[in-house]
């Protein structure tokens, strides 16, 4: 039977240490728990690593929900995974029985179930590369549903059980993954490290300590006594804008071309050039010395001096350059 507790401090839960108590907090295990807990009329917050979470000091209303299901299915098709279980376990896992396609996605914090939300991608590989379709349950109809990788309408950091935030609770996600040790370096910092060439196939392991070693420079590798990591890892998505938009920006900024003719611009070097370094500090919210990119607790951080810094870094940005810089994490005010 589930067991509802009531007003439980959600920083506790979150990779940033930010946030007020919960109304009510069920931790679900199983497939029937989380449907069962989805039944109520108060507002409802879906928990799973709290890795993209910005939660205010007051608190949520409602019922939060966290996902603890567990669980790894190997069959001829896919590979189905659990919603509830590590992201970061699961890679290791995966590698181990040789699906090395994985390696690029390690060290990124949270649960299974989050990465098709915002379609996390690292390193020149998006998770909905991997994904062969996730089932879920639909709120809306009251029922389970498995959407195929199309289905899920995946985009940059995006999909559809972000557009459709509320309808969409991710209970298992299945993969299509080869087996093979070979990684395709497809990312200009990663094959840096390696010292290879894009598009050369390099050993999966290698890649897997390549990336993980690329992350803990950049303080995106969680660690509970690095204060930089007490984070959401990249704050702001790297904004896509027009050729006439690009013409508008230095020759020296970092630019890459998109397949829909867009520019994809580095938001960390637009947020340095506004006068914004590492280190820089409102309160205990800061701008990781490591990265950044990243906004993080330095201790006593509260929502509100984060929220007040990634509003400070927008507005110079837009200022300055014209264009609006997107936050990647979730509000929950």
């Amino acid at each position: 039977m589930l067991e509802i507790q009531t007003q439980i401090p959600l920083a506790q839960h979150t990779t940033l240490q930010i946030g007020g108590q919960a109304a009510e907090f069920l931790a679900a295990t199983s497939e029937s728990e989380i449907i069962s807990a989805l039944d109520c009329v108060a507002p409802i917050l879906i928990l799973g690593g709290g890795s993209n979470l910005l939660i205010s000091d007051s608190g949520f209303a409602g019922r939060v929900v966290q996902i603890k299901t567990l669980g790894k299915k190997i069959s001829d098709d896919f590979i189905e995974v659990a919603a509830g279980e590590n992201w970061d376990d699961f890679v290791n896992w995966g590698l181990a029985q040789g699906l090395g396609q994985l390696a690029p996605l390690t060290g990124i914090p949270g649960t299974v179930g989050a990465t098709p939300i915002q379609n996390v991608g690292a390193y020149g590989t998006e998770v909905s590369e991997l994904i062969h379709s996730v089932e879920a349950f639909d709120r809306s109809s009251k029922s389970k549903v498995i959407l195929s990788n199309q289905d899920c309408e995946f985009s940059y950091r995006n999909s559809i059980f972000k557009e459709e935030k509320n309808r969409y609770v991710v209970l298992n996600v299945r993969f299509n993954l080869a087996k093979t040790n070979q990684v395709l370096v497809k990312y200009d910092e990663l094959a840096e490290k390696l010292k290879c060439e894009i598009g050369e196939s390099v050993e999966a392991n290698l890649v897997l300590q390549a990336v993980r070693e690329l992350r803990a420079s950049k303080g995106m590798l969680l660690d509970w006594a690095d204060r930089d990591t007490y984070s959401v890892g990249s704050f702001f998505l790297n904004p896509r804008i027009s050729t006439n938009q690009k013409a508008q920006l230095p020759t020296n900024a970092p630019a890459w071309e998109q397949a829909d003719g867009s520019w994809k611009i580095s938001a960390a070097w637009l947020i340095s050039e506004a006068g914004f370094q590492r280190g820089y500090q409102l309160g205990d919210a800061a701008i990781s010395t490591k990265h950044t990119l990243a906004l993080c607790n330095l201790g006593n951080a509260t929502s509100d001096q984060i929220l007040k810094l990634a509003t400070l870094i927008e507005e110079k940005v837009n200022n300055q350059f014209g264009i609006q810089l997107l936050k990647e994490p979730t509000y929950i005010f």
